[in-house]
């Protein structure tokens, strides 16, 4: 269901409560745990749960983190390659944008992100987000395939899939990109809005100021579609339906008692997501919304005896996958609002480039599989208020990937050839960032 108080709220506390203190990023270092064996090949994500706005503590926080590390000597693991928020970002542009926040009006504050919006701050780590069901609407659906909402922060969209990429060197000495696909859903889950098309637009009222970050199923279908390779992280907001099944309900009841009907029903979470669960069985899932941390591991089964998952480039998936779900805390003191994961990435390249042998730091690209889905399915994003109909989309083809990959590589030597402005400091020319423009 949507936005109950006990699970989201605006930024302040409830009747009555003091306002509370700015947040000093440095009193959540202790409060960041860790996940994983850091390798010279794995990915350090910082994963943050609710952000109710508060950009600047995070990347305080993230930032002490990585400072501590460092200085101890922590070499691999001791940088943060990304940080993924996992909904409730609030990128509130101005005062305008309070119509289309859908939290109390006396919970109505600007937040953090306007400064970077505005280009007066420059987010100090590469930052990918989903939306929540406390969010600037208005901005996030002029972006509804993704893009960068301020720079060096990117919006995955309705639904969406990126690479991340890093350059990285094998025992031998040989230096490839290994990279993660980082895939996600935004909203939460309503079954009265689950089947139609998007038909809000701004100004909302009341009943669109809520339907408007309903998760549907046509991003659902399309995100299914994903089964041409694994997904190494899932990030959302409302958690997977059952997922609770797989770790200490026990626990989670007792730290917050009101959900005890809804584990006991097995009705917590999104029905959507945990169709996701099963079909694309992704190494991590990320979450928030319920305003807890919370570990489970999802063992799957092994599809039918048929070899395997057949992959767009030939290739077969191991068969039975186990997905490590992990929800986090909102963004308050002595809240476990942030988990730093070490994940090893599922595939790599050659070099494509000579920037990329110098190239410092992690980076995004575009997810060729993922953008020749929405090619194929561009024709079921409708502005209908009535049911839309979401086919089994299927996994992209070889020849799909082959000619979305085609375009991207046209795009990016011209790019290169034509604007010397892509030039990195260090002398490296970057590939252009994925925004999710309408292939034609």
């Amino acid at each position: 269901g949507g936005g109950r108080g006990r699970r989201g709220g605006g930024r302040g506390g409830g009747p009555g409560r003091p306002s509370r203190p700015p947040m000093d990023g440095r009193q959540f270092v202790h409060q960041i745990g860790t996940t994983g064996t850091p390798t010279a090949t794995s990915f350090t994500v910082a994963v943050q749960g609710c952000s109710h706005g508060e950009l600047d503590s995070i990347y305080e926080a993230v930032l002490a983190y990585r400072e501590r590390n460092l200085s101890r000597g922590g070499g691999n693991g001791g940088d943060i390659d990304v940080l993924l928020c996992c909904g409730d970002v609030q990128t509130l542009r101005d005062p305008s944008d309070y119509h289309a926040l859908n939290v109390p009006a006396k919970y109505r504050t600007l937040g953090d992100f306007h400064a970077y919006y505005s280009g007066r701050k420059v987010a100090p780590i590469l930052t990918v987000f989903v939306g929540g069901n406390h969010e600037s609407s208005n901005y996030l659906q002029e972006l509804h395939y993704g893009g960068w909402v301020a720079p060096n922060i990117y919006y995955l969209g309705a639904a969406g899939a990126v690479r991340l990429c890093k350059r990285t060197e094998g025992p031998g000495g040989n230096t490839s990109v290994s990279s993660l696909r980082v895939a996600g859903l935004s909203g939460i889950y309503n079954g009265r809005h689950y089947r139609l098309g998007r038909y809000e637009m701004p100004p909302y009222n009341s009943d669109e100021l809520r339907s408007v970050y309903h998760t549907r199923e046509v991003d659902v279908a399309r995100m299914k579609a994903l089964g041409d390779g694994p997904t190494d992280v899932m990030i959302s907001h409302d958690w997977p339906r059952g997922v609770h099944r797989h770790g200490d309900e026990a626990d989670l009841v007792r730290r917050k008692p009101f959900f005890g009907e809804e584990v006991g029903s097995n009705t917590l979470g999104s029905v959507a997501n945990g169709e996701l669960l099963g079909t694309l069985r992704p190494g991590h899932w990320f979450a928030a919304h319920l305003h807890v941390k919370f570990e489970a591991e999802v063992c799957h089964a092994a599809p039918p005896a048929d070899g395997g998952d057949e992959r767009a480039d030939g290739g077969v998936d191991s068969l039975a996958r186990t997905t490590r779900f992990l929800s986090l805390d909102k963004c308050l003191p002595r809240r476990r609002h942030i988990q730093v994961v070490h994940v090893e990435p599922s595939s790599s390249r050659p070099v494509g480039h000579p920037g990329e042998m110098i190239r410092r730091g992690s980076w995004l690209e575009y997810d060729p599989s993922w953008l020749a889905v929405l090619r194929r399915t561009r024709h079921l994003t409708v502005r209908a208020r009535g049911a839309v109909p979401a086919p089994d989309v299927g996994p992209a083809t070889g020849g799909e990937v082959e000619e979305v990959t085609r375009r991207l590589g046209e795009a990016r030597a011209s790019d290169r050839d034509g604007d010397d402005e892509d030039e990195d400091e260090d002398g490296s020319v970057g590939a252009p960032p994925p925004e999710m423009s309408p292939l034609a």
